[in-house]
């Protein structure tokens, strides 16, 4: 790359729109990069989850950060290896405490549930403590079981894991919880479209910040830091089904604002 030669960018063999968009926006965060810096770094940059899973297969000993791959996709990826520490990672998925932030900025104090899969395992260890009831979700279990398991429950916070949630029934899931009038609160801009009332999300603009703020400390520090959720975050409203259950939505920016301020609230907690 012309500017900053030795990071190298590799998306998917097919790259998607949003993959395309990240590459670009990566390109353009990159290229500010002041060059007396850029001639420090040696990084392998690597977008998407197949993207990581060949630059792991390829490894040559370069640091690499790994950019829009939920922290369901790194961690299948090593499987159950211990982690390099010339790897890194900035997850798309937000932190799930996050997620409860913006259900609970949107519906006051409602029930909140998560689907409680093998798989996302190291993201409900998260919310221990926080009053969000776990739903025992076996991969491939029957969806409508699961379903009847989280009666009760205003919310349901979507994490990555394909193995329950999935396009093949979401359409589903999205139906059987507006009858009880109850939402999905979700990860990606993509599970609004499909019928969650909102999702915290990171953009490729949020992905691409971070990645370059890992890339100049790593020419700072020559160290990389663990993998994290990203810092930056967006966030996305379903309009038209807020109104059909007569939410009011607020604005995104002032949403984005408060769920860090909740952030650093949790921080400051000795």
């Amino acid at each position: 790359m012309r500017g900053v030669a030795d990071v190298e960018i590799s998306p998917a063999v097919a790259p998607t729109a949003e993959v395309a968009s990240l590459a670009a926006e990566l390109r353009e965060e990159l290229s500010r990069i002041p060059s007396g810096v850029a001639e420090r770094i040696e990084i392998r940059v690597a977008i998407g989850a197949e993207a990581f899973r060949a630059a792991l297969e390829s490894d040559d000993g370069r640091p690499v950060v790994a950019g829009y791959l939920t922290s369901t996709d790194f961690e299948e990826a090593l499987r159950g290896r211990k982690r390099p520490p010339h790897i890194t990672a900035v997850f798309s998925n937000p932190d799930p405490l996050d997620q409860v932030a913006l259900a609970e900025l949107l519906l006051g104090r409602p029930a909140i549930g998560v689907f409680d899969s093998p798989a996302v395992q190291t993201l409900t260890s998260r919310l221990a403590g926080t009053g969000v009831r776990l739903i025992p979700a076996r991969p491939n279990r029957d969806i409508d079981a699961i379903l009847r398991a989280a009666q009760g429950v205003d919310v349901i916070l979507a994490l990555p894991d394909g193995s329950v949630l999935n396009p093949s029934n979401i359409n589903h899931v999205v139906r059987t919880l507006y009858q009880r009038r109850s939402v999905l609160i979700g990860y990606s801009s993509a599970l609004t479209r499909v019928g969650s009332l909102a999702s915290v999300y990171g953009s490729p603009r949020d992905i691409a910040r971070n990645v370059t703020t890992i890339i100049e400390r790593y020419a700072d520090e020559g160290a990389l830091p663990d993998p994290a959720f990203l810092s930056e975050i967006s966030v996305a409203f379903n309009s038209q089904l807020a109104r059909s259950l007569n939410i009011a939505l607020p604005e995104k920016a002032a949403t984005v604002q408060e769920i860090k301020m909740k952030r650093d609230a949790r921080r400051s907690v000795p």
